[in-house]
Formats: structure tokens, C-alpha cells, sequence
């Protein structure tokens, strides 16, 4: 199994904090560590350790959709 589903996992797990978090510096908090969690997957991946595919893609999006979710509730 592609190890890609740590990177879903923590992800998610950020994405439930999104609305607990109320200061600008606990949304600036979870937007660093979903890139964070970005540029590990790009680590991995030049590495060959991940796999460009689909579910690649997949993890980005969700990544890139929890950043836009963080910025509106930091409005």
C-alpha cells in the first residue's frame, strides 16, 4: 500500500483543528504544518519513496483545500 495515507491521515487530523482554533496564531500554526506536511510528500516523492499518481494528486488537493480553509477562518 502506498504510503501516501500517513499524509491523508495527518492531514485530516489538521482539517479537525481548523475550527477549534480560534487565534491567528494557532491558524498560522496548522497552515505551517500542512505545508510542512507538503514538502515532506515532495520529499518523498523526488526520493522515490511515493509514487506520482493519482492518490499523489489527491493528497495535494486536500493539502491545498485545508490551506483555503485555514485563510477564510483567519478572516
Amino acid at each position: 500500500k502506498n504510503r501516501i495515507d500517513r499524509y491523508y491521515s495527518a492531514a485530516l487530523k489538521i482539517r479537525d483543528l481548523i475550527n477549534d482554533s480560534s487565534s491567528s496564531n494557532d491558524l498560522g500554526e496548522l497552515a505551517t504544518r500542512v505545508r510542512d506536511l507538503q514538502n515532506d510528500a515532495f520529499d518523498q516523492l523526488v526520493d522515490e519513496k511515493l509514487a506520482a499518481d493519482e492518490s499523489f494528486r489527491i493528497f495535494i488537493t486536500l493539502s491545498n483545500d485545508i490551506l483555503a480553509q485555514v485563510d477564510d477562518a483567519d478572516r
